[in-house]
């Protein structure tokens, strides 16, 4: 961590980690579907956003800081649930949840997490929100809801994009798959980045095993290489707005749809009791948008 004053901005971080990580994990991490077109339209997106700002102005007493649902924030920003960070960095999600926590920043748990979630609310200080990939099944869904209360998680995100998989040519090509497969490839790939494969794959199978599906259900799963019950998407393609309904009903806390594209799911969103909405295209990696 000493060595991050060498880092001066993301571009920066993100070369660095390049160098760093084998490149199935590198093509997992950075990579969209099918030609990417999503992607690199998301980028210019970004890209063609700008200010005007105002000379003269009195900016002594500035802050960027935000209030959010009687929580205050010190930036409009937080860290968006990311599944598998294992395969990046050994306790990566216990590691996030820390520094959201210092620096006073939303972080928001992935259902596709290793570390379990009433670990990371304790890393947090009980301030986390769950993200959760659910299927369209209530008799799965009341366990998981249970679980979340009990853990006195406060905001429960729901990704509405992922009722079928993606098609990541990438990761085709590359041999990674979900649930975790090795390969001969993988294998020799992980020989040609050492720091990676010393650092984070065999310190954490040494210390803690396989990494496991911590956070899917309403129980820990079983471990990356193995498919969940009732398989990693079973039933998503079942989750509608009858759903939503439903668990508006039966959950107390703030409530969000993540993945919302389209102005009419946003009113929809909004008539199912949704608190809030999260505009995404998942980054590129998920439905073509």
């Amino acid at each position: 961590m000493g060595s991050l004053h060498n880092y001066l901005s993301i571009a920066d971080l993100e070369h660095a980690a390049r160098r760093r990580l084998p490149a199935c994990v590198r093509g997992y991490i950075c990579g969209g579907t099918e030609d990417g077109l999503s992607l690199a339209e998301s980028r210019n997106h970004f890209h063609r956003l700008g200010f005007a700002p105002r000379g003269l102005r009195n900016v002594a007493q500035r802050s960027a800081a935000v209030t959010l649902w009687g929580q205050r924030y010190a930036l409009p920003l937080g860290f968006a649930p990311t599944g598998f960070s294992a395969i990046v960095l050994r306790d990566c999600d216990a590691a996030l949840a820390r520094v959201a926590r210092e620096e006073q920043l939303p972080f928001i748990i992935s259902g596709a997490s290793t570390v379990a979630l009433e670990r990371l609310q304790e890393e947090n200080a009980n301030r986390c929100w769950y993200q959760a990939y659910i299927p369209g099944d209530m008799q799965r869904i009341r366990p998981l809801l249970q679980r979340l209360k009990q853990a006195e998680i406060p905001v429960l995100v729901i990704t509405i994009d992922t009722c079928v998989a993606a098609n990541r040519e990438n990761l085709q090509r590359l041999r990674f798959t979900v649930p975790f497969q090795f390969s001969t490839k993988l294998l020799l790939d992980g020989l040609m980045h050492p720091r990676w494969t010393c650092q984070v794959f065999l310190h954490t199978v040494l210390t803690e095993g396989i990494p496991r599906f911590a956070n899917l259900a309403h129980s820990i799963g079983p471990a990356i290489t193995e498919d969940p019950p009732h398989g990693f998407r079973g039933g998503r393609d079942q989750l509608d707005w009858d759903c939503i309904s439903q668990i508006r009903e039966l959950w107390g806390g703030k409530l969000v749809l993540k993945g919302v594209m389209h102005p009419d799911d946003a009113r929809l969103a909004v008539a199912h009791g949704a608190d809030a909405i999260i505009v995404s295209t998942h980054g590129g990696r998920q439905l073509v948008s």
